[in-house]
């Protein structure tokens, strides 16, 4: 069984990345921890809070445009945590060109 479960893994396709460390932040009043995924098969990359379609934010990026200008300001994010977010759009982007 095990052998299976190493078969399985070294099989296993990567549908989504979740990339950093979530960032805390007030989104209308409340608190959420968003973070940024990226999907290789349709090439998006994606802010977004929560789990799956329960997620309160979903933003979606493209990696083709610059960053900085698609990070919406009802976000809320103080300077270091924009910087921190562009990073990260930035590793999600170099992720999808490899």
């Amino acid at each position: 069984m095990p052998m299976l479960n190493i078969l399985l893994q070294f099989f296993a396709k990567v549908t989504s990345k979740t990339f950093g460390q979530p960032i805390e932040t007030k989104v209308g009043g409340k608190k959420v921890k968003i973070r940024v995924d990226a999907e290789p098969d349709s090439k998006s990359i994606h802010i977004q809070s929560g789990r799956g379609r329960r997620s309160r934010i979903k933003i979606q990026i493209n990696p083709t445009q610059p960053l900085e200008p698609q990070i919406p300001k009802n976000l809320n994010l103080t300077e270091n945590q924009k910087r921190e977010l562009l990073h990260i759009l930035e590793q999600a982007v170099r992720f999808l060109d490899s």
